[in-house]
C-alpha cells in the first residue's frame, strides 16, 4: 500500500468508512493509511508483515484490532488511540512516541509507551485486567453519559481523548490517579474529588443539550459534544471559548448570535464538514487559528488577523 503524509485521499470520508476488507497477499500497510478513520471492522490478512507509522492512528471506533503474528515490523504511532490490540507476535506494540524522551527506535521499547495490549473489554471501556481497577482506553463509539465504576482507581493518560460523542463522564472518588490528557475534548466532567482531571475542556460546567456553559447565565460557551450536525448558539452568549468546536466532525452548520463579542483560539478548527461560517459584526476579537480548515468565512467586523486559518474571508 502507498505511504501518505498524515492525510490520505479518503480523508473527507473519515466518518463514513466503517468496514474495510484487505486482500490476502497484501504485505504492507502504508504510513497514515487509515489515520483518523472511524472504522468499526477490519481484518488484517496473515500475509501482512509490515505496518508502517500512523497506519491506524486515531481509529478509536475499533473496539479491538487483531494483528496477526506474521507482522514483524510496526512503525511509531501505528495504533495511537486504538483502544485494544490483540497480538501474539514477537514485536513490542507501542502506540506512539513520547516526545519528551526523544527516541524513535524500538530498542528495548525506549521512547515508546504501550497503549493497551490484550486488555479486558467491557462495553466501551478497556481495562488493564478483569479487576477493573485501571482504565486504559475508551472506544470513540461511546456516546451519552459514561459512569466509571467504583472499582476504578487509575485512569491512564489519553484514555478518553477524542471520545467527543460523550456528553458527560461521571468520575467516582475511588479514582486516585488520572493521567494527562485523560479527558481532553470531552464536553463535561462530573467529579468532586481533589485530583487534577488532566487538561479537560470543562469541569462541572452547566450542560444544556450538547453545549456546555461556564454557568447558568450562559454567557460563556466552554465546549460542545460532537453529536449534532446543526448548532444554534443561543442569544446571550458573549464569548465562545478556545477549542469549543475543535474537531466536531459532524458539524455542518452553526448560527452565531449578535451577542457574541469574542471567539477563542481554534474554536472552530478542523470542523471539516463546516464549509461556511457567518460571523456577526458584534465580534470584536477573533484569536489565531480559529477557523483552521474552514472553507469560507463571512465577516465584516473590525477584528484583526484575518483569515484566522480559513481559506477566505468575504465581507457580509
Amino acid at each position: 500500500m502507498y505511504d501518505y503524509e498524515m492525510r490520505s485521499p479518503w480523508e473527507s470520508y473519515w466518518l463514513d468508512i466503517e468496514k474495510v476488507e484487505l486482500p490476502m497477499g497484501l504485505t504492507s500497510i502504508g504510513k497514515w493509511t487509515f489515520n483518523g478513520c472511524q472504522i468499526k471492522e477490519i481484518e488484517i490478512p496473515s500475509s501482512v508483515t509490515k505496518i508502517k507509522s500512523g497506519a491506524f492512528c486515531g481509529c478509536r471506533s475499533l473496539t479491538s484490532l487483531f494483528v496477526p503474528s506474521s507482522v514483524t515490523s510496526i512503525g511509531c504511532q501505528a495504533f495511537q488511540f486504538v483502544p485494544n490490540i490483540e497480538y501474539s507476535g514477537t514485536v513490542n506494540i507501542f502506540s506512539y512516541c513520547d516526545p519528551f524522551l526523544g527516541s524513535y527506535s524500538f530498542d528495548n521499547g525506549k521512547g515508546f509507551r504501550p497503549r493497551c495490549v490484550n486488555g479486558y473489554v467491557e462495553g466501551y471501556l478497556v481495562y488493564s485486567d478483569e479487576s477493573k481497577r485501571r482504565i486504559v482506553a475508551c472506544s470513540a463509539a461511546a456516546t451519552g453519559i459514561i459512569s466509571i465504576p467504583e472499582s476504578v482507581q487509575i485512569i491512564d493518560e489519553e484514555a478518553f481523548q477524542y471520545c467527543t460523542k460523550i456528553t458527560s463522564i461521571i468520575v467516582p472518588n475511588s479514582v486516585r490517579k488520572i493521567g494527562r490528557w485523560a479527558f481532553s475534548f470531552i464536553a463535561n466532567i462530573i467529579y468532586n474529588g481533589k485530583l487534577d482531571t488532566g487538561y479537560v475542556r470543562s469541569h462541572n460546567g452547566y450542560v444544556e443539550g450538547c453545549l456546555v456553559y461556564e454557568d447558568e447565565t450562559k454567557t460563556k460557551l466552554l465546549a460542545c459534544a460532537d453529536v449534532a450536525d446543526t448548532i444554534n448558539i443561543p442569544m446571550g452568549v458573549m464569548e465562545i471559548n478556545e477549542y469549543v468546536f475543535y474537531r466536531c466532525f459532524h458539524l455542518k452548520s452553526v448560527t452565531i448570535p449578535p451577542s457574541v463579542t469574542k471567539i477563542g483560539e481554534c474554536a472552530f478548527s478542523q470542523c471539516f464538514k463546516l464549509d461556511t461560517i457567518r460571523i456577526p459584526d458584534s465580534v470584536q476579537e477573533i484569536e489565531k487559528s480559529c477557523f483552521m480548515d474552514s472553507q469560507t468565512i463571512f465577516y465584516s467586523g473590525s477584528a484583526t488577523g484575518s483569515p484566522w486559518g480559513a481559506k477566505c474571508v468575504i465581507k457580509n
